[in-house]
């Protein structure tokens, strides 16, 4: 029974802000209303009044930090105006509690205060003078009860939903950070393997020939020595850009920009392809309609990073690519294409990448569009996502 009880009075307080502004909100109501009553001289009607000010703004200011007391406040507000015969006020905080009841709080206590107020609108009601207004004060009691309670629920269903896109945020952080781990595990094995290998055959070469006066072989050696050095270096930097933390490719904005923009995250990825060998273009068209937020910018950023990330571990080195943007119509398109090797093929996203599993989902959550494939002697990703999801 005890659990019951409180199962039925666990509701959920409103953020601190609302609930310390509706205090204020009542207690400076309170003293206005009050001033009226000690201007006057006192009568009994006017203490049974000034009671029923002490319990409805009462109600009122603890609705915020504790629900279940504040409507039951309510409901002895409620009951005390039936003795006062003044039903405006406790109406209105009637209001107040039937919308934190139906966003905040369980079935059971929203039944109960509905109940609750039905039983007050029809006492409130047979005490009417005019036996031809007793309708009228029913239904309009209950009118505005009802009207709260929808008021209430259409609250309840957007936090609800709120929660659930903050769930499916940080899922995808988790998505997110699972893959940047695993990534980073496959990338540090891969650079142990191509670093050593070069290293080896680097060590390899100079203790065969160390002892060796000719000079031809001494040049071949060197040549040898020559070309496994500048392969290690390639590897570091291509590895390096893919595991660095924060810089072009961490953001896909240069960190010394104080306004990054899109045209500047595709200049910068362009740039880092040119560096690591890849003739890269890129072009970006912005209507100027509207200024992307910055959620939008750090989703493209992420797209095209993750274009260029792939690029640079599976286009063949000098094999030309593009990097295109768009912000035109409300939507912002983005695209990124490269050569691939003849005869190679690559899984289409959400089939292969966990990359691009992240980005399909990221995109998923602004209600976008991502396509990604071969095109013939191409991979193409090209991303569509309005700028108002």
């Amino acid at each position: 029974m005890r659990a019951r009880v409180t199962a039925a009075l666990d509701c959920t307080p409103l953020p601190l802000w609302p609930s310390v502004s509706l205090a204020l909100l009542s207690v400076v109501a309170f003293f206005s209303d009050a001033l009226t009553y000690f201007s006057a001289p006192f009568t009994d009607q006017g203490v049974l009044e000034l009671l029923g000010l002490v319990l409805a703004y009462g109600a009122l200011a603890v609705l915020g930090f504790r629900p279940p007391l504040g409507i039951m406040l309510t409901w002895l507000s409620l009951a005390y105006s039936l003795s006062a015969e003044s039903y405006g006020l406790h109406l209105l905080v009637a209001c107040a509690a039937s919308i934190v009841a139906a966003s905040l709080c369980t079935r059971t206590m929203l039944v109960t205060h509905v109940g609750v107020s039905l039983v007050w609108a029809i006492a409130a009601s047979l005490r009417v003078r005019k036996p031809s207004e007793h309708l009228l004060v029913l239904w309009t009691i209950m009118l505005l009860v009802l009207v709260s309670v929808a008021v209430g629920l259409g609250l309840r269903l957007l936090i609800a939903r709120q929660v659930r896109q903050a769930a499916k945020v940080k899922e995808l952080e988790r998505l997110n950070a699972k893959i940047r781990r695993e990534e980073r595990a496959a990338l540090a094995r891969e650079l142990h393997d191509v670093v050593a290998h070069e290293l080896t055959v680097i060590t390899m070469q100079v203790m065969g020939r160390r002892a060796s006066r000719d000079p031809d072989e001494l040049h071949e050696v060197l040549a040898v020595v020559d070309d496994s050095a500048h392969a290690a270096l390639n590897e570091l930097r291509k590895m390096l850009v893919l595991l660095r933390d924060e810089g072009l490719v961490g953001t896909g904005v240069d960190p010394t920009s104080k306004e990054p923009t899109l045209a500047a995250i595709l200049e910068s990825l362009a740039n880092e392809l040119v560096y690591l060998g890849y003739p890269a273009k890129w072009s970006c068209h912005d209507d100027g309609t509207q200024k992307l937020t910055p959620t939008l910018l750090s989703t493209c950023s992420r797209i095209l990073q993750e274009s260029v990330t792939n690029i640079i571990k599976h286009a063949p080195r000098g094999s030309a690519c593009r990097l295109r943007g768009e912000v035109k119509d409300g939507w912002i398109r983005l695209r990124a294409q490269n050569q691939i090797a003849p005869g190679a093929r690559r899984n289409d996203a959400g089939s292969g990448s966990l990359g691009l599993i992240g980005l399909t989902e990221r995109v998923d959550l602004l209600h976008g569009n991502i396509r990604a494939g071969s095109r013939g002697d191409r991979w193409v990703v090209e991303v569509e996502i309005p700028l108002n999801p």
